[in-house]
């Protein structure tokens, strides 16, 4: 960011900003805070609503220009739990997203439908208004004035809705897409069921369905079969959540590209206190499947044009080409993954196979789960075997090397060397010295015995036998 404001020091702040609400700023400086009125308030101010930069002109400018009815319940039920109040703040966060390349009307709803004054020409008939900051103003006094009274009458809400569209599709001003924002806490329906109404008009008029249900509703099936049926989204609002983040998915449904198209879009000049007037051009980023992921922009001062000729007719071409339609009609799988997946409120017949492929997958991946531990834990005792058996073998080697050794170390005790120079072992050396002394003995006795016989006559004793010896004669007895 900073290199380009080295490079194009036309360019002031720039922004980056995701779909879930994460901003980055360069540079730095306190950023304007939008009030629940729609007045903007510097910061630290206390009653300056949370910054939001999704709310800005330049990053709402993204999704192809939409003819937006805002059909809103105000039957005696949204008393309760200050569901009224919900709605308004929420139909004030639609109108502040809306830009001059939208159109916009709001019909309340009790036992009956009531269209808004500001809506309403003098000669009777509905209009829908473009989505200026005045024209925002107007439809917040209508807000502002309407109390919650009465039954509700889904069916005749929905065709006072289409009414307004039909008669809108004829003009020049219809914007590229249509789609009909349906705010109620789902109770008490009173008049006629509205899916037969809505496949009546379906192939009259494009028309996506989106459907917000404040609670718990008692028949949030029948909420949800309406928005499958308009190709749209059903939510259901919680509160002190903010509004804008639960409804990401609806913006990336109308903000998807499939083709990727890069369009570079140029907001209406707007007052900054630092700079005059400024005009914004952003670009959108999406992901491989088509969503949108998020917003850059750059506010360039409008005295950076006026050094071009005819500079207004420039910047009035730029702005017109924003609002050309694109075909960024979202696929079929596209839709089903904003919802929930193959298996969701709109396809619950989907839910039984998917059930059961949960069931398949899980019982295999059990198994195998338990096979791969049970082979891992005879693994285990294997090594372990494995390990013994070696000690075991290193132990007894370690062993017979020692006795090799006391072997070896007695050997060398006993050793003796042979007539011929061999070493004579130990047991065999022991015979021989045996049979020597023996020999000896016998030669010792023999020479005692031949010298006694030269020596006169003696008599001798050698263990019981008696020798008597003479010069001439020896006798035993």
């Amino acid at each position: 960011m900073k290199q380009n404001l080295l490079t194009y020091p036309d360019i002031k702040w720039q922004y980056i900003a995701s779909e879930y609400g994460a901003t980055q700023m360069y540079p730095a400086h306190r950023p304007l805070y939008r009030t629940k009125s729609g007045t903007t308030c510097q910061y630290p101010q206390d009653q300056c609503a949370t910054f939001d930069a999704r709310l800005f002109d330049w990053y709402a400018a993204y999704p192809p220009p939409n003819n937006v009815i805002l059909l809103l319940d105000k039957s005696g039920s949204m008393k309760e739990s200050d569901r009224m109040a919900q709605l308004k703040e929420s139909a004030r966060l639609i109108l502040a997203e809306l830009t001059f390349r939208d159109r916009v009307a709001i019909v309340f709803f009790d036992d009956k439908p009531h269209i808004c004054d500001e809506n309403i020409q003098s000669d009777g008939t509905t209009t829908m208004l473009s989505g200026i900051p005045e024209n925002h103003e107007a439809l917040r006094s209508c807000l502002d004035r309407t109390e919650a009274s009465g039954e509700s009458d889904f069916g005749a809400a929905f065709e006072a809705a289409f009414n307004v569209l039909e008669h809108e599709q004829g003009t020049e001003n219809f914007a590229c897409i249509s789609s009909i924002l349906f705010f109620t806490d789902g109770r008490g329906n009173a008049g006629s069921n509205p899916l037969d109404l809505i496949l009546r008009h379906k192939p009259e008029i494009d028309v996506r369905i989106f459907t917000f249900v404040f609670g718990s509703a008692i028949d949030s099936y029948n909420m949800q079969s309406i928005a499958c049926e308009a190709g749209g989204l059903s939510f259901t609002l919680r509160e002190n959540v903010n509004l804008r983040s639960q409804m990401t998915k609806y913006h990336q449904l109308l903000g998807h590209d499939r083709k990727n198209f890069k369009k570079v879009l140029w907001s209406l000049p707007r007052e900054m206190d630092e700079l005059g007037e400024v005009v914004s051009a952003s670009l959108a980023c999406h992901s491989d499947e088509g969503a949108l992921l998020g917003m850059a922009a750059v506010d360039v001062p409008l005295s950076s044009f006026a050094q071009f000729d005819n500079w207004r007719q420039t910047l009035d071409g730029l702005q017109n080409k924003s609002e050309l339609c694109l075909d960024a009609r979202p696929t079929d799988a596209y839709v089903r993954w904003l919802r929930g997946g193959a298996c969701n409120y709109c396809d619950p017949s989907l839910c039984g196979a998917a059930l059961h492929a949960f069931i398949g997958i899980a019982s295999v991946s059990g198994v195998l789960l338990i096979s791969g531990t049970v082979l891992i834990f005879l693994y285990v005792i294997f090594l372990n075997i494995k390990k013994l058996k070696r000690k075991y073998q290193l132990k007894r080697k370690r062993d017979d090397h020692s006795t090799e050794e006391l072997i070896s170390k007695n050997s060398r005790n006993f050793k003796d060397e042979s007539t011929d120079g061999r070493t004579v072992e130990p047991q065999r050396t022991h015979s021989r010295i045996q049979a020597t002394q023996t020999e000896e003995m016998w030669h010792d006795d023999e020479e005692l015995v031949s010298a006694s016989s030269t020596e006169g006559d003696q008599e001798i004793e050698l263990e019981g036998i008696s020798l008597n010896a003479s010069n001439d004669a020896l006798s035993v007895s």
